[in-house]
């Protein structure tokens, strides 16, 4: 009597803790599949968030490709593509980044032109090889297997301070890439690289003569007049914080302006006073940054102690941040 009971028991026992052991794999495979489940919600919500507002997440990783003489190379974040043999008068040189994207670091030959940050108000960067380098370029520039490089920028380099007028790829037809300079009053019409507005965004400062490259310059007739201008253009707001000009400093070939008056895009102005004969950098610093989608410099007066008949900007630069929807800016 006494062992079958035990018996009974022992059984009784045996299928309560299998009962249990079922009841917990069936518990921990539930709580897995949850945990994968939560996981690939949490993964799709993302995603369709993106896909929803692709223009309001900027995209340090975004792909970037670059296309040349039927030659194309891409990349996530950045590209370089080495040009076969020389660039060739007429060719274009493309650049493409996501949908949405507005901003792109580049340079159209690495280790000799400086790289730019620039503002797309599309998702291209077009630029055509112009019919001669030598007026107001490098003379690498005409040797063989110059690499393009370009890159998206970080957040922190657009939110730092930089030089916002840089530009070493402008060009006088350039549409919807900035920075971007123009005039109304330039020698020869355009017609000689030497002399256009987009010298002075060009990154070089060497102003001691006057001439082809390293000396190019916005060079203006002798005569300026008081509506006469030399334009930079965003393409969007930024915070300038202060000027750097350079004039050129060919004297007594060139004489120079004294002052004169900066617009800004909301048709507020403000006065330079005090540019100097001199050869060194002049820095002009505001009180305050001031928001700004363009810089529109005019009423030219010459200096006291201005001899030349001739008077010309090397370089300008602006300091300051970009200021970005979305981003911090």
């Amino acid at each position: 009597m006494i062992k079958n009971n035990i018996g009974g028991i022992m059984k009784k026992y045996i299928g309560i803790i299998s009962i249990i052991l079922i009841f917990c794999f069936i518990l921990s495979g539930c709580a897995g599949t949850g945990a994968n489940n939560g996981e690939n919600a949490g993964n799709a919500t993302t995603t369709d968030a993106q896909d929803e507002t692709p223009a309001a997440v900027y995209d340090e990783n975004g792909l970037v490709t670059i296309t040349y003489d039927d030659k194309e190379e891409s990349g996530y974040g950045s590209a370089e593509l080495k040009v076969s043999g020389r660039y060739s008068s007429g060719k274009k040189i493309t650049v493409t980044i996501p949908e949405g994207q507005h901003f792109l670091a580049i340079t159209i030959a690495k280790d000799v032109l400086e790289e730019s940050i620039l503002y797309l108000k599309n998702d291209k960067f077009s630029y055509t090889v112009p019919s001669s380098f030598t007026a107001s370029y490098p003379s690498d520039m005409q040797r063989t297997g110059c690499v393009i490089s370009a890159r998206i920028p970080t957040v922190d380099e657009l939110s730092a301070n930089h030089n916002l007028a840089l530009n070493t790829s402008d060009l006088v037809n350039a549409k919807n890439i900035y920075p971007h300079a123009t005039s109304n009053n330039v020698y020869q019409d355009n017609n000689s690289p030497e002399w256009q507005a987009r010298n002075i965004i060009d990154g070089f400062t060497q102003n001691t003569a006057h001439g082809t490259y390293p000396y190019q310059s916005w060079g203006p007739n002798s005569t300026v007049a008081s509506k006469d201008y030399v334009k930079i253009d965003f393409g969007h707001d930024v915070s300038v914080e202060e000027l750097i000009l350079y004039i050129r400093a060919d004297f007594d070939h060139d004489g120079y302006w004294g002052s004169c008056t900066v617009e800004f895009s909301d048709g507020s102005t403000m006065d330079i006073n005090g540019i100097k004969k001199t050869n060194k950098a002049q820095t002009f610093t505001f009180d305050a940054p001031i928001v700004t989608s363009s810089l529109k410099f005019s009423g030219f007066e010459k200096g006291s102690n201005s001899v030349g008949d001739w008077c010309a900007w090397v370089e300008l630069q602006a300091t300051g941040t970009e200021i970005v929807s979305g981003i911090g800016g």
